[in-house]
Order: structure tokens, then sequence, then C-alpha cells
């Protein structure tokens, strides 16, 4: 994906008029153009659910920042972070990312305006953590969902058997 994207590659709708699958260039909810960069990061749709992804992150990772770097290309294992915080941090940035390109390819598909990303990309992680859930109560392993999805309660936590989700996905 950070080829596509630094090439301009990626289904936007510069991209996709030149390709003639689209009939305007213009980003559909800002209508400035729309650069890979404009529909991934800048637009008015992408900037509360980035906001979001930096909560998310923060509470997961404990720090403060995220650098573009970090957003083209993931998190790897440091000296403040653990292996499973990384990965966990990775799920969401991709999560987030998909979210943005799913909806747009909706948008161009279907000819209709999606939801908000930010509301989306809370639908997938809560059915994710759900699904998870699930999987992992079906094998009787609760204690291991413990460690990998309720990581600092960030994106959720268990309590009493049930899936209590943090502050900021509800």
């Amino acid at each position: 994906m950070v080829w596509r994207f630094n090439k301009n590659r990626l289904a936007d709708p510069i991209f996709l008029h030149h390709a003639g699958l689209a009939a305007s260039r213009l980003c559909p909810w800002c209508q400035v153009e729309g650069t890979a960069w404009h529909m991934l990061v800048a637009c008015n749709q992408a900037t509360p659910m980035w906001g979001l992804v930096h909560t998310l992150l923060r509470g997961i990772l404990g720090r403060r920042g995220l650098s573009l770097r970090e957003v083209y290309v993931g998190f790897r294992p440091d000296r403040t972070s653990t292996a499973n915080q990384t990965d966990l941090a990775n799920f969401v940035l991709v999560l987030a990312k998909s979210t943005v390109y799913s909806l747009l390819v909706c948008f161009y598909k279907e000819d209709r305006v999606p939801a908000p990303y930010e509301l989306v990309l809370k639908a997938r992680l809560k059915s994710r953590l759900l699904k998870e859930y699930a999987w992992y109560l079906g094998r009787g392993a609760i204690d291991d969902f413990r460690t990998k999805w309720c990581e600092k309660e960030a994106l959720c936590s268990l309590v009493g058997g049930e899936v209590i989700f943090a502050p900021s996905l509800t």
C-alpha cells in the first residue's frame, strides 16, 4: 500500500478519473482535488477518524505522537512497547486505512455517500472485538483474549464475562 500511496495508485478520485471510472477528480466531500493524501489523511471525513486512531494508539502505546512514517509503515517493537502492543497498534492502523479505502470503493461502486469514516471504524473495531471474544470463549482461552485485545484497556476490557468497549469506541 505504501508504494501505491506514493505513486498515487490508490482508488482515489484522481486515479479513478484517469482510468475512466469516475466522472470527477474532486473529493466527493470537500470538492478539492482528490489525491491519495487528501482522501486518506486530509479530507474532512478522515480527520475525525484519525483523531480516534490517535486516541486509541496513545492508549495502546502510551505515547503522544504519530508520525507520517508510522501511518505509512506501522510500528515496530522498541524499548517502550511490547510486541503485543505494536501488533495491536498496527491492527488499528491497518483497519483505519482499509476503512477509508473500502468506503471510497463503496462510494464509487454504489454511487452513494457512505457513513462517516470514524463511525465505520468504530463499528468495525467493535465487531472484530466481539468476534475475537466469541472465538477465544469457544476455546476456553479468555485470558489469551484479555492479553491480546485488552492491552491497557485501550480498546476494551472484560467485566463479568462481558466485553466492555473503551469510552472512545462508544
